[in-house]
């Protein structure tokens, strides 16, 4: 039954985590106004929960001062009936990380005109967040996103990249804090830069660079930047160099090998200083070689491997007037040709589940839930302190030389059926701590399965 919430119709329970429970929602309004909307409710015991309070007002403060087509707008934060919520912007579209597993289930790479053009938009998003200031003061507020997975990105079926999840970003004096009061290391594993690894100091707007250059890397060789699992792979970004692009692809052009190597370099000193800076070198690349991007290619790739349904309607029930109602289909969600019927089936509630925690996961970073499908098998998270990866100084890395442009050979057309859909797997909750050896009761500490390397201080 749809559950009211001041101006909000609760119409569908669609992931409950860790730090609160997500809907699907209808915001009414008067003369038969309806919005469809996400509400992210947190649970009523962390309403007066320090750390987890702070981080739900924080994204909720950050958002309410972000205006950018390629962010989400938020709609409303209120505490009510005992429980805070965030009411979101909905929005239709596969993630990045749905894309990839697209790819993988058929056997191809993302074309270079896509990729560029993710990159491209997401350099854009980022460069106005990096550079947004105060609205009083005018000080720049040095906010960074900090945790840039693939299940972060969304690709609007608009054209416009849209970021998610604003949950650990912070300006300048938010990211000290937290640093002060937290003994590990937040973000995704296989999206964090050599410094938030480090856990030495305080990252910068090059922390994200460096994951951007980790998605380019990823996104036009079908390949991991490096395969193991946890510790190995975290000890590989602190000391090892990324295989170069051009050993996985003999087609890879070596200007944009150069320019994804120079955002990878393990120092930030060594890396282009910004995101406007890298979107310059991609789109000189672009243009040099004749490669188009848009939001237009974006549109048409995503629609080769998701075709939009044109009959998706779900009816959450009649207001006053016999008013019905049409809903996008939740997002993230993978789309099939199927018409969706009134009540979800437990396959596709599932499938909601597990997508639907990738856009809202817990405040406890998950860092192993949202690994999408590549050539080789995603690294196995393991709980250390970050201490434990400093024994051995990462080398000083020095940025490539410059490499002459070379003209991008033109991809094989591949045909693009829809993927099948993924067998469904258990709903996944955002998950703390380290997984219950076999016979020990369950407890406060290990109440969700799962291994991480993130554990915040309660205040």
């Amino acid at each position: 039954m749809p559950e009211p919430l001041g101006r909000y119709e609760l119409a569908r329970k669609i992931a409950t985590g860790g730090m609160g429970d997500v809907y699907f929602a209808h915001q009414w309004g008067d003369g038969g106004f309806v919005r469809p909307s996400v509400v992210k409710r947190l649970h009523p015991h962390l309403a007066e929960r320090g750390t987890a309070l702070d981080d739900f007002r924080n994204e909720a403060k950050l958002l309410a001062q972000l205006t950018h087509p390629g962010i989400p707008h938020v709609y409303d934060f209120r505490f009510l009936e005992g429980r805070w919520f965030i009411a979101m912007e909905f929005v239709r579209g596969p993630t990045l990380a749905e894309v990839r597993r697209a790819e993988a289930s058929i056997g191809r790479t993302m074309p270079w005109k896509a990729a560029l053009s993710v990159v491209l938009q997401l350099c854009d998003v980022l460069a106005y967040v990096h550079d947004r200031r105060d609205d009083d003061s005018d000080e720049p507020l040095g906010i960074i996103h900090g945790d840039l997975s693939p299940a972060n990105v969304i690709l609007g079926r608009d054209g416009q990249v849209r970021l998610l999840d604003f949950g650990i970003a912070g300006s300048v004096e938010h990211r000290r804090q937290q640093r002060e009061r937290e003994k590990g290391i937040r973000g995704t594993l296989g999206y964090l830069a050599p410094e938030q690894i480090r856990h030495e100091r305080t990252p910068d707007r090059r922390a994200d660079v460096f994951v951007l250059g980790v998605l380019l890397y990823e996104m036009t060789t079908g390949q991991r930047l490096f395969p193991g699992d946890g510790l190995n792979f975290m000890n590989a970004v602190l000391e090892r160099d990324p295989r170069p692009p051009t050993e996985w692809r003999e087609d890879y052009p070596r200007e944009l090998e150069r320019i994804v190597l120079h955002t990878l370099q393990r120092e930030p000193e060594h890396r282009p200083a910004s995101t406007r800076e890298l979107q310059h070198a991609l789109e000189t690349f672009a243009k040099a070689n004749q490669v188009p991007v848009g939001e237009r290619v974006i549109i048409d790739y995503a629609e080769t491997l998701f075709p939009a349904r044109e009959d998706a309607r779900v009816t959450p029930g009649e207001k006053p007037g016999g008013m019905e109602t049409e809903s996008m289909p939740a997002v993230p969600m993978p789309m099939s040709d199927a018409p969706p019927e009134g009540t979800l089936t437990a396959e596709e509630r599932e499938e909601v589940l597990r997508d639907l925690q990738d856009l809202f996961p817990s405040e406890e970073r998950a860092l192993d839930d949202e690994e999408p499908a590549f050539a080789s098998e995603p690294p196995e998270p393991l709980s250390l302190p970050p201490e434990a990866l400093q024994s051995a100084p990462p080398s000083v890395q020095p940025p490539p030389p410059p490499i002459p442009p070379t003209p991008v050979p033109s991809a094989p057309h591949a045909p693009t059926p829809t993927p099948p859909a993924p067998e469904p797997e258990p709903p996944s909750q955002t998950q703390t701590r380290a997984r219950r050896p076999p016979g020990e009761s369950e407890t406060e500490g290990t109440r969700d399965a799962g291994v991480y390397i993130y554990v915040a201080e309660d205040d």
